[in-house]
């Protein structure tokens, strides 16, 4: 049976990993600002405003997602980061 891991693991390996994490987190944490901009100009104003908070009206959609989508870009981030500092602790031992 062929050994179905080593070109995933090849693939996976953190020195061909570090350069695009960057990148995708940059992406992530840039997709995040946008949507809690449009989050916060989607929240309601004047009367809507009080009826969000007495809780006679919903919140409109993208007020909930955005938390969820700055939690997963706050990860993405947090693995570009462990990823960077595992290559850094293998290179200091070469």
């Amino acid at each position: 049976m062929p050994e179905l891991r080593s070109p995933w693991l090849h693939r996976l390996h953190p020195k061909r990993l570090d350069p695009s994490i960057g990148a995708i987190a940059g992406f992530a944490s840039a997709v995040s600002v946008i949507v809690g901009l449009l989050a916060q100009n989607a929240m309601g104003h004047g009367w809507h405003r009080a009826f969000i908070a007495l809780h006679l009206a919903k919140k409109p959609m993208m007020v909930r997602l955005a938390p969820v989508i700055a939690g997963v870009a706050v990860g993405i981030a947090t693995a570009a980061a462990l990823v960077r500092f595992y290559n850094w602790c293998r290179e200091s031992r070469q």
